[in-house]
């Protein structure tokens, strides 16, 4: 995780690597899709005959994208150090 700009609290617009890989995984349909080219390909020949709804799609997209990506926690580990049993009690 890399820190650029202090938000509030614990809160920072950096880099997270774990949200970058959350998003290619949900993302990895449409990366494949030009590359097998099926004949039957209802993914990527939709369209919206509603055209607020593709706004409001296209607004959200990109705010799952930073929200994943830019927006991180100082005070959050990957992987906490803690014991065994830290790790394991329920309190």
């Amino acid at each position: 995780m890399l820190k650029f700009i202090h938000l509030f609290g614990n809160y920072f617009i950096g880099l997270s690597f774990i949200g970058i890989a959350a998003f290619v995984i949900q993302e990895i349909p449409y990366i494949l899709m030009p590359l097998i080219k099926p004949s039957s390909n209802p993914i990527m020949n939709m369209q919206n005959e509603i055209k607020w709804i593709g706004t409001v799609q296209g607004i959200f997209g990109m705010l799952s994208m930073v929200l994943l990506m830019l927006i991180v926690r100082d005070d959050v580990k990957v992987f906490p150090m803690g014991s065994a049993g830290e790790k394991l009690s329920c309190s």
